[in-house]
């Protein structure tokens, strides 16, 4: 007797997919792309070695098993049961390709580089060398924990005051009477047209030359861009930081009583002494009444203004 002929079917066939398991990947590919929305930098067409343009670099410190760790404490504390490690890799990989860890090169401190370099090549060094290097690296990476720990402080206990105004625009002097942080730095000088991978033609010519000098209001998500065209630029110097700080003060601010700002700690001691010369100019003519000057460590630039400029070079290479 003939049986007729059926093709061959998977054991697999009849089970019925896993809700749960899908909830818990999606779960964990946007504790990803969260966490690096408020950690990550943004240096889209910078790093050759990837071939992503929409790069977000998590600090070197950190580590895929680190991010896991928050992640799984996240989800037991909202009650839901967190992925293996070995699935939040694979989740990593397949759905967050976007987002790496900076390697040791990649890093802009300067100071972590020549550590890194440091460490390289203490083989053959004594002891006692090896430990002062050691510790030296150590108190260089807790000062710059402690300097990001009171970064976020700042911007997360200036969201949560009442009647925070949401917009930027034109307000009264001293009509907000609480805090607000700010931000600001110059970025990466840019030419147009703008090639991060500089090809043949352009390598050779030098193209229009615009500074990008960005103020980043992070409470509030809001960040002021100023263009600079090559006929304008006149450097970096005290003057035109102090001059764009004071427009944005007038056309962009939110009529705050206090003022917290953040900037890169420049070399330029001039430039430092001039900024708290305007600050004090500030309160003395009752246009705040505090205004706080925070410098970030020599060579850390990872914050605010750095990260939005960054997405604005990619808006302009896509363009």
């Amino acid at each position: 007797m003939c049986e007729d002929i059926n093709p061959k079917q998977h054991g697999n066939v009849h089970r019925a997919a896993s809700r749960a398991n899908f909830e818990k990947r999606l779960n964990a590919r946007n504790f990803i792309q969260n966490f690096a929305e408020n950690n990550a930098l943004v240096l889209p067409g910078r790093l050759p070695n990837y071939k992503n343009p929409d790069l977000k670099l998590l600090p070197s410190s950190m580590s895929k098993k680190h991010v896991f760790g928050l992640y799984e404490s996240a989800m037991k504390k909202a009650g839901q049961e967190p992925l293996s490690l070995c699935l939040f890799y694979q989740v990593w990989s397949d759905f967050c390709q976007n987002v790496v860890i900076q390697l040791p090169r990649s890093d802009l401190c300067a100071l972590c580089q020549q550590n890194q370099m440091s460490i390289t090549k203490m083989r053959n060094l004594p002891e006692d060398e090896k430990l002062q290097l050691k510790k030296k690296c150590e108190q260089h990476l807790l000062l710059v924990q402690k300097e990001r720990q009171h970064y976020n402080s700042v911007i997360t206990d200036c969201k949560s005051q009442p009647n925070c105004p949401t917009a930027l625009g034109l307000h009264d002097i001293c009509s907000f009477a609480g805090k607000m942080h700010i931000s600001f730095d110059f970025a990466q000088q840019i030419h147009l047209p703008y090639d991060s991978q500089q090809v043949g033609p352009i390598y050779f010519l030098t193209g229009y030359k615009v500074a990008l000098f960005g103020v980043a209001v992070e409470p509030l998500a809001k960040f002021v861009l100023y263009v600079i065209p090559e006929a304008c630029a006149t450097g970096k110097g005290s003057n035109i930081v102090i001059s764009l700080l004071h427009h944005f003060f007038e056309n962009f601010g939110v009529g705050e009583t206090d003022v917290i700002c953040h900037a890169d700690n420049c070399c330029g001691q001039n430039k430092n002494n001039f900024m708290m010369q305007y600050a004090s100019w500030r309160t003395s003519v009752a246009m705040h009444k505090t205004f706080a000057v925070t410098f970030l460590p020599v060579g850390i630039q990872n914050f605010g203004p750095i990260s939005t400029s960054g997405l604005v070079q990619k808006e302009i290479t896509n363009g």
